[in-house]
């Protein structure tokens, strides 16, 4: 296989293995009682399911659109590990605003009548 090809299997199965993280993991959470837990639970694997896997695809793209954005001969090199570290720092940061979020305004778990 060519370089290019592992390249796209690799942010392809990383966006298919986020997505089916974030909505299994509700249906997981979502068997059990409801509780403040439980309600934090879905939230965050929620949200972290969802920017792993459109910050795959974001990188992805801004990789081929840096790629043709230049204008000289030079070659420009952006490897599979530059982008799994700027996801890895863009998860850090959406765990960061996270963890503000749920210390700020907990969730109030009602039940129903």
């Amino acid at each position: 296989m060519t370089r290019r090809l592992i390249n796209a299997i690799l942010h392809n199965s990383i966006h298919h293995k986020a997505c089916s993280n974030c909505y299994s993991f509700q249906l997981i959470v979502g068997f059990f009682e409801a509780s403040v837990i439980t309600c934090c639970m879905k939230f965050w694997f929620r949200e972290i399911g969802f920017y792993i896997s459109y910050g795959a695809l974001l990188l992805k793209t801004w990789r081929i659109s840096v790629v043709f954005r230049v204008r000289s001969a030079q070659r420009v090199k952006i490897s599979d590990g530059d982008l799994i570290k700027r996801l890895f720092c863009m998860v850090v940061i959406i765990a960061a605003y996270l963890s503000a979020r749920t210390v700020v305004g907990m969730p109030r778990v009602i039940q129903g009548r």
